[in-house]
């Protein structure tokens, strides 16, 4: 395992070490060459146990496939703890995957492949189901006046029953996991650490399109589930719910480019 990795997930976690197992086993049972990945998780200064499973977890699998385990001290949050992954990373490119997210198995083959045969995109998405195996997101459609909804159902749907080499959709944002190649990562210099969790996602990849002029897919042959849990924002906690209305604002103002339409989108969330 000394050749460098085509592909470095970096998943990041704090507090959900069972979820965390589902995710690395996913990515260890790909059908992609494991010498050709590489794992770097960045636990986020879990309290459960997280950082002792890890150490039995590597020491399990360290002659399989090549992790590497980064541990804050103190909580650096999303967009921090990402951008700490992307430091040590080698890959040509950087797969982001949340720790609740369990891959099928031909997810980073078909991510790859896409993103080697469309040099015009810059980041992509698998098509994100559910526990249930329900469409649950199809990457990000942001409206002219900040609204942000997944890709119609009905239209992904559709587009599963053509017979095309490539099925995928031009998106605008990606949640939860997505492919970004570092070289264009690099140029943006990551996440922005002030956002520490809520909207780092859609500001980074406005930034991202914007410097590189390139597009985001949502590629419907690679799938992951997404074993979500309730964080809805009547049930997040008051620190949660601050930085979810900040964050937005902030977003907005630099997303908007005119104060009309800034207070426009503002106005519109409100109500």
């Amino acid at each position: 395992m000394s050749s460098k990795p085509v592909v470095s997930c970096i998943v990041i976690t704090h507090n959900r070490k069972n979820l965390l197992e589902k995710t690395l086993n996913s990515i260890i049972n790909q059908e992609y060459d494991r010498d050709k990945i590489e794992i770097i998780v960045v636990d986020d200064a879990s309290t459960d146990g997280t950082h002792e499973f890890l150490r039995n977890f590597v020491a399990m699998f360290h002659d399989k496939i090549k992790i590497k385990v980064l541990r804050n001290n103190t909580p650096q949050f999303a967009a921090g703890s990402r951008n700490i992954g992307a430091l040590f990373a080698q890959g040509k490119y950087l797969f982001f995957i949340d720790d609740d997210v369990e891959l099928t198995k031909d997810c980073i083959k078909e991510l790859v492949n896409f993103m080697e045969t469309h040099p015009d995109f810059v980041a992509a998405t698998p098509l994100i189901l559910d526990s249930r195996g329900m469409i649950w997101n199809a990457g990000v459609i942001r409206h002219y006046l900040g609204i942000n909804r997944s890709y119609p159902v009905y239209r992904i749907l559709r587009l599963l029953k053509e017979k095309r080499e490539y099925k995928y959709v031009t998106v605008d944002e990606c949640i939860t996991a997505y492919i970004i190649r570092r070289e264009d990562f690099e140029k943006i210099r990551g996440f922005r650490n002030k956002y520490k969790f809520y909207y780092e996602e859609s500001e980074m990849f406005y930034r991202l399109k914007l410097v590189t002029k390139k597009k985001i897919a949502s590629v419907l042959t690679a799938k992951v589930y997404h074993h979500v849990e309730g964080d809805k924002l009547w049930k997040i906690s008051p620190l949660k719910a601050y930085l979810l209305g900040r964050n937005r604002i902030w977003f907005y103002k630099e997303w908007c480019n005119s104060s009309i339409r800034f207070t426009l989108c503002v106005i519109l969330w409100i109500i």
